[in-house]
């Protein structure tokens, strides 16, 4: 993963919504014609149920119009959660 796709999930963290946790955690997905997408953890009242950095970023992407293989990178700031 490149630094510059770390930093960029690293600030995406700081809008995370962990009210329960405080583990703030950041990922942004590069798809193959360069768009960036950025995904934060969500958590909700049903703790720990609640959707994973990663998971919101490819979400993103999907609703952009990516499809499986349109995508090339990822980076999280904390281990995958799957």
């Amino acid at each position: 993963m490149s630094d510059e796709l770390y930093r960029q999930a690293v600030a995406a963290a700081g809008r995370a919504y962990a009210p329960y946790s405080s583990f703030h955690v950041g990922a942004v997905v590069r798809a193959r014609d360069g768009r960036l997408f950025e995904g934060v953890n969500v958590e909700n009242a049903s703790y720990p149920l609640g959707i994973c950095a990663e998971r919101t970023a490819i979400g993103c992407a999907v609703v952009a119009g990516c499809r499986p293989g349109d995508l090339e990178e990822i980076a999280i700031t904390a281990s995958p959660c799957g």
